[in-house]
């Protein structure tokens, strides 16, 4: 189940080597329902590890559950 706000799906964010490949990546993403957001190149998968552990920090720390999702808001 993809969540989503208001009707629109939710993101993933990630970060990854500049290539050829990354539109792949993005349909993939697409294809499962999330909208991908791409942070920078791979040097900055620490921004990507600290998404993640805010998640695992609110849905299982503070008990809101595993279907706990982030939107970026704006263009």
């Amino acid at each position: 189940m993809v969540p989503f706000f208001h009707g629109v799906p939710t993101d993933l964010v990630y970060c990854g080597q500049e290539s050829a490949s990354r539109s792949r990546i993005e349909q993939l993403i697409g294809d499962v329902g999330l909208r991908p957001i791409y942070l920078a190149g791979s040097e900055r998968i620490g921004l990507v590890d600290f998404v993640t552990a805010i998640r695992s920090a609110l849905a299982f720390g503070q008990h809101r559950g595993r279907h706990l999702a982030f939107k970026v808001l704006g263009d």
